[in-house]
């Protein structure tokens, strides 16, 4: 991943250019040691941005950034030199550190940069979550899904930040999949309708997962106790209700509609009571003090 404080400092004005976006791929760490006797003095540095860079309408405008650590901000430092075969040169160097490629966006619109997409099963819901470095005319994604690579489902679209030189985070909830196994993919569109595709990811949505059982919330109003459970859909639940004595005071089976569900029952006890509920896998218990 991106090192800390990736884009700390920007924007800055340079020589020719202000400076406001740092290419993704074009991360360095040079570092050196007292014992090989390389601890001072100036050299000349040349950094390879043949991979990963596309969308340089101006390499010209293209310069070496360097920073000490990530505690940093990033400086121009030495004189660029040169610009031949994805080769950048800048002479009068000195220190070794973190180095990167970095330009303008008006100048060199570098492309989207997705950093991470990913779908997880949640109970039976499918979380999409999915990250950009930098933005340029983004104008919306797409989520898309598939269980058998040919019919493919637009299930949702989330507008995109237009121009960002920051990291953004997105998700998307799928609150209907497909149980079993299904296929998810991004689809990126610009403003001028120009798209590109992530790469499909899988998930697995077993149908009879879901919540385990929960009280979420237990109070008392008007001579009554109120609950809102946490369930799993179609659940048997036993509940039963005691004072201190161990003397039962309620008791009722019930099934379960969702999973979230309000309960409520009429006591006519006072003081503590117990309250346990049961949907035949987990036990569940709770205590109030009834006024």
């Amino acid at each position: 991943g991106l090192p800390e404080n990736y884009y700390n400092g920007l924007p800055f004005p340079g020589d020719e250019i202000t400076f406001n976006t740092i290419g993704e791929h074009g991360y360095w760490e040079i570092l050196t040691e007292p014992e090989f006797g390389m601890t001072g003095g100036f050299y000349r540095l040349s950094l390879n941005a043949s991979s990963g860079f596309v969308g340089l309408d101006e390499p010209e405008f293209i310069r070496i950034l360097k920073r000490e650590n990530e505690d940093h901000s990033w400086e121009l430092e030495g004189v660029f030199e040169s610009y031949s075969d994805d080769i950048f040169v800048h002479s009068g160097m000195s220190g070794f550190s973190e180095f990167v490629i970095s330009g303008n966006f008006s100048q060199n619109p570098l492309p989207i940069e997705l950093i991470h997409f990913s779908a997880e099963a949640m109970g039976r819901m499918v979380e999409l979550n999915w990250a950009t470095a930098s933005e340029i005319n983004n104008d919306f994604f797409t989520l898309e899904r598939t269980t058998n690579m040919r019919e493919i489902e637009i299930i949702g679209r989330t507008p995109g930040a237009g121009n960002s030189n920051s990291v953004l985070r997105y998700s998307y909830t799928d609150r209907d999949p497909h149980p079993g196994i299904s296929y998810y993919r991004l689809k990126q569109t610009d403003y001028d309708g120009s798209y590109e595709y992530s790469e499909w990811v899988a998930v697995s949505v077993n149908p009879d997962d879901g919540n385990e059982l929960e009280i979420l919330r237990l109070f008392q109003q008007d001579g009554s106790v109120f609950m809102l459970l946490q369930t799993q859909p179609r659940s048997n639940l036993e509940i039963r209700v005691s004072d201190i004595y161990g003397r039962e005071v309620h008791h009722e089976r019930m099934h379960s509609a969702s999973e979230t569900m309000r309960y409520s029952f009429v006591t006519n006890t006072t003081g503590l009571i117990f309250i346990n509920i049961s949907d035949g896998t987990k036990r569940v218990s709770g205590r109030l003090v009834i006024q």
